[in-house]
Formats: C-alpha cells, sequence, structure tokens
C-alpha cells in the first residue's frame, strides 16, 4: 500500500462527509487507505463516519474513542495506525479539490529522495463570506525548504502535507500538550529530510467560527508558537539553539509589551521575567530599553516620568513641561482606537490598484480605514473602479483635481485621516500582500520600544548617522501621534529624498525608526509578509505631475546636507569622515586591483 490517509475529527457534522468524499474521489494507480480517528462527538459527526465506512469498508477504517481524547492523543494513535509508506492529512473541516493530489506527492517524494515532506498551496475560503477566497502560501514560496526555514514559521497548511511514514518512531511527552501540533509534527519530520513545495492549489482550508485555532487570540497564537520553542530548545540539535533563543526572546518581549498595554499586568510581568532570565543565562547583553520596559511594567507610574525626561533632556524640551502635557492627556488618550489608518497614492494605475486594495481587503485581520488618494485618474475604469470601492464603509477617496505627485498627496491625506486611530501606515498601491496578520507583525515591532516613531523598509546607505539609512516611502507605518510632533513630509524633496528627510527630523525630536525587514530578507520584500513590486507607482504617479522637472531628482544630493539643514553638526561631521574614509578604501582597493 502506498498513501494512509489520516483524518481526524471532532463535532465537525457539516463537513466531514465533504472531507471524506474528497478523498474517496482520488484516482492513482497504486492502492490506498483512510483511517479516520472519531474522538467521541456529541454530535452526528460519528453517524455519519461510520456510514461512510459501511459503505467503503475496504477502503476505510474508522477509530473509534469511549471518551475524548483530544486533538494530539487522536491524531498520534490514528497515524501510528496507518500501514502505507507515505501518509497523507486532512482535517475533518477542510477538504481536497482535485482529484490526482495524492497520485502527484507521492510521484514527487518518489523523484526526491531527500524530502521527507511535500506539500502543496491551499486556498483559504471563509465560511461567513467576509473575504474572498485566497491562496494560502506565497508567490515566493521556495521548491525546497529546510528545517531552518520551518523554524522560523509554519508554512505548511494541514490539508496539504504528505510524509515518509516511521520517521519518528516515539512521539516525544511534550507533543503531546503543544496546541500546534502540526508544525510540531513538520519539524520534527524535517529532522530526517527536506520540504518539498507543489505550487498547486489542491484543496480548500476552510475558516469558519468553530475552528480551534481561528478562535484564540492573537496572543494565546503566540504563546502557543512559544510553547513550541522551548520545546525544541532542548530537543533539537544545538546548532538550532541559537535562532531559537532569539525567537523566544523575541517573542518574550512582544508579549509582555501586548499585555502591558492591555493592562493584563500578571502576563506583562510573567513575560518580562521570562525575557530577563533567558537573555542572561544565554550569554547576552541587557539594552537600555530592556530595563526600560522592565521598569514600565513593575513601577509604571514612578517610571515613566523618568523615562521621559531623559529622553526629552537630549532634545532639550522643557522637562516639566512634558510631564504636566503628559498628565494632562489621560483623557485623550482613552479616546485613541486600536485602528490603522491605511493611505494608498495612485494615479491611472489599475492593476496594481486592485491588487492592493483586493488583499487589504481580504488579509487586514486589523480594523483599518482606507484612505485612496487619486492623483487625477483619467482612466475611465480606474475612476469606475475608485467609485465602487468607494460604496464601503471602511473606505474613503481623496479625490485630487491635479496630479500633486506623492508627497504633496501624502500631506493631504494626512490632514484627513482620524487622529484617534492609533497607527497609520502609509502604502504605494504596487504591492502584495501574503499575511493576514501584516498589520500585526507592524505593530509587533512599533511596539518594541515607546521611542520607535515609525517603522518599513530600511534603506542602508552610507554616511547617514546616527541611524545608516531611513524608511523607504513605499511602506511606512507610523504612530499617529508622530504627526503632531514631527509634522508633514517636506516638499521640497522629491521621492526618496522626503523620508530622509523625514528621518532627520525624526531623530531630531527625539525618536527613532525601525526596519520591519527579517534576516534574510530581500530588499523590497518582507518574506511571508508582504512584497513591493517596484517602479510602478512612481511611474504612473509622476507622469504629467504638476511638477517642474529639476524638483524630481536632486543629483547632488547628500544626506548629510540634511544632517546641516537641520542643526545636526556632530553627525554631519562624522559624516563627512565617513565619505572620506569610504573613498580612501575604495582608491586602495583600486590600486591593488592595479597591481594583481
Amino acid at each position: 500500500m502506498k498513501v494512509s490517509v489520516v483524518i481526524i475529527t471532532y463535532n465537525q457534522e457539516k463537513f466531514i462527509a465533504q472531507a471524506i468524499e474528497s478523498a474517496l474521489m482520488q484516482k492513482t494507480d497504486f492502492s490506498h487507505e483512510i483511517v479516520i480517528g472519531e474522538d467521541c462527538s456529541i454530535d452526528s459527526t460519528r453517524d455519519i463516519v461510520i456510514g461512510f465506512q459501511r459503505r467503503y469498508p475496504h477502503r476505510i477504517r474508522v477509530l473509534l474513542s469511549q471518551n475524548n481524547l483530544g486533538p494530539q492523543h487522536n491524531f498520534i494513535r490514528t497515524l501510528q495506525a496507518c500501514r502505507a509508506q507515505y501518509v497523507a492529512l486532512l482535517e475533518g473541516d477542510d477538504y481536497w479539490t482535485r482529484p490526482y493530489k495524492l497520485q502527484k506527492q507521492s510521484d514527487f517524494l518518489d523523484s526526491h529522495r531527500d524530502c521527507a515532506t511535500c506539500f502543496h498551496n491551499v486556498t483559504r475560503i471563509y465560511e461567513d463570506g467576509s473575504h474572498e477566497p485566497h491562496d494560502f502560501n506565497s508567490p515566493e514560496q521556495k521548491e525546497i525548504s529546510t528545517i531552518e526555514d520551518l523554524l522560523d514559521g509554519n508554512f505548511i497548511h494541514t490539508c496539504s502535507a504528505m510524509f515518509r511514514r516511521g520517521l519518528i518512531v516515539r512521539f516525544p511527552d511534550w507533543f503531546y500538550r503543544v496546541k500546534m501540533g502540526d508544525w510540531s509534527l513538520h519539524i520534527l519530520n524535517a529532522q530526517y529530510g527536506n520540504v518539498g513545495y507543489i505550487n498547486e492549489a489542491m484543496a480548500n482550508y476552510r475558516v469558519h467560527d468553530k475552528g480551534i485555532w481561528m478562535g484564540l487570540s492573537w496572543p494565546k497564537k503566540y504563546e502557543a508558537k512559544l510553547d513550541v520553542y522551548r520545546h525544541l530548545e532542548t530537543h533539537l540539535n544545538a546548532r538550532h539553539k541559537s535562532f531559537i533563543v532569539t525567537n523566544l526572546l523575541h517573542g518574550y518581549h512582544n508579549l509582555a509589551l501586548t499585555y502591558r498595554d492591555s493592562g493584563n499586568i500578571a502576563k506583562a510581568r510573567k513575560y518580562i521575567r521570562l525575557y530577563l532570565i533567558k537573555t542572561i543565562f544565554s550569554g547576552r547583553m541587557l539594552k537600555r530599553k530592556d530595563l526600560k520596559l522592565f521598569a514600565t511594567i513593575y513601577y509604571p507610574k514612578l517610571s515613566k516620568p523618568i523615562w521621559t525626561i531623559a529622553r526629552h533632556k537630549r532634545v532639550g524640551e522643557n522637562c516639566g513641561w512634558w510631564i504636566n502635557k503628559k498628565a494632562n492627556l489621560s483623557q485623550k488618550q482613552m479616546a485613541v482606537t486600536n485602528k490603522v489608518n491605511i493611505i494608498i497614492i495612485t494615479r491611472n494605475n489599475l492593476e496594481c490598484l486592485t491588487k492592493s486594495t483586493t488583499d487589504i481587503y481580504q488579509k487586514t485581520d486589523f480594523p483599518f480605514e482606507l484612505i485612496v488618494v487619486d492623483n487625477s485618474s483619467d482612466i475611465p475604469e480606474v475612476i469606475s473602479y475608485l467609485k465602487r470601492i468607494e460604496r464601503r464603509n471602511d473606505t474613503r477617496i481623496l479625490w485630487l483635481p491635479k496630479n500633486l505627485f506623492y508627497f504633496p498627496a501624502i500631506n493631504l491625506a494626512l490632514k484627513i485621516i482620524d487622529r484617534n486611530n492609533r497607527y497609520t501606515l502609509i502604502l504605494n498601491d504596487d504591492v502584495e500582500i501574503y499575511d493576514d496578520q501584516w498589520i500585526q507583525y507592524f505593530i509587533s515591532i512599533i511596539e518594541r520600544e515607546e521611542n520607535i516613531a515609525y517603522v518599513g523598509d530600511f534603506m542602508k546607505r552610507l554616511f547617514c548617522p546616527p541611524l545608516g539609512g531611513w524608511i523607504d516611502g513605499w511602506c511606512m507605518f507610523f504612530r499617529t501621534e508622530i504627526f503632531g510632533k514631527v509634522g508633514f513630509f517636506s516638499e521640497k524633496y522629491i521621492w526618496w529624498y522626503g523620508p530622509a528627510d523625514y528621518a532627520v527630523r525624526t531623530i531630531k525630536v527625539g525618536y527613532d525608526i525601525e526596519d520591519i525587514k527579517r534576516q534574510g530578507d530581500r530588499n523590497n520584500h518582507v518574506n511571508g509578509i508582504i512584497k513591493h513590486l517596484g517602479g510602478r507607482t512612481f511611474n504612473t504617479v509622476s507622469k504629467d505631475a504638476s511638477l517642474p522637472l529639476d524638483k524630481m531628482f536632486v543629483p547632488d544630493f547628500k544626506f548629510e546636507d540634511l544632517l546641516f539643514e537641520h542643526g545636526l553638526y556632530k553627525y554631519y561631521i562624522i559624516s563627512k569622515l565617513q565619505r572620506v574614509y569610504s573613498k580612501i578604501n575604495m582608491l586602495r582597493s583600486y590600486e591593488l586591483d592595479q597591481k594583481t
């Protein structure tokens, strides 16, 4: 026998029949079995499963429980009952959509002996119709992945996985307790081989309110992920420990911030303790922001004035005035909503606009208001599409009578945003969004420290102290309150000179900026989250812009000129010295190349 299909089910009377039928429709040139683990459902799921077994006794085996075992125990006993060479997984509320799915995956494993697991793309569908169906995996998904890739996060949907049976002789005790059993299983299997990907959607993943995972809040999901990391730290080879510890520290820090901001001080204290202990015992250095977070959690009344005084002394503000101002803002702060303003600039760019707005509507699992600034589009199809989305309650269109190019249009949008919304995102229309949690990902970075004003795609350029670069204009995620302190974008500089100018002004008032890219991410691409297609917004918005051509680019622009202009003379001198040092090194390299 070549393939065993594992289906585990509990209280899924609405969905289980479709799941079983999708397994029965498979067309293969080998024999396969269907093993169903029914976990003592209290609805009619058991009767439906037994009915199928009676109709197909030679193809279906059913394992019944006298009492509810729980998902992990039910899965393991069903897996251990399998007899075939390969095992394919299917949960009772999902279903396969291609009759040759099993054949394609078994052929893949036959021809890729280095792979322990293979999977394919999946279509995510929403039972309540709140979102359009969309792919689970991003277009950038690699054909061959390793255990290191899986440790960064789970990209294998359960209903798409097929793996070689017998790789795990005995499951570790902790596996029975974790909530992310599918991700843990794939990592354990990946110890014995690579993970292959078939770029074809061959199953539907059903999103509904009865789903166990979908019913968890974001902090609970994060805690479940950290629970897996804790066990893997001792279970896996030592070469993975540094990566796992880094992810644990990042998770503890984020959860401490999240629970602090939500008022759950007990949980916040738990995770800041774990963070500090893990940092010390892993031989890493504590940073000033770590001690600040500890103070704001354990001594909030005392620590807030101390830290704000320390910060604003650096920029010469009146500390007493600042503390009084902060104290008087309590009523206003209560009015702030956990919502994001999303601003998109567009002009005659129907293909990109349709894709980016559709992604926002379908893949934003966070309250938002979308403001589309139309730079005087004159293509009827674009105007028609804008009028159609303007009917939505979460969308506003800012119609401009002429093309103002980029930052003048951005500034007009910033004047009409809801200042009570906590965050504001400025986004190009030529982007693709891959993850439902993309906004939460930005929030997790900006909330690492109160001093972070905004985050985005960090452009690494030389001669740019104190940051070493600035945030590119295609994706900038702000705290909305920053615009009241730093102001709007300068219309003196165009395109990426504008973000560079804004970075310097942000530094000047005592704030920092932060990169959204993780280690290994390419330019203009945050792996698995969002991708910038590049150049399309500029090409359409700049065409026929009401700006003189000499404003489009400044050939002699140097970042240190901005430093001097804004009075950051210390950094200006350092920048000049860096530039001279770089030229000397270039000349030395040139001379060395000539000699060799």
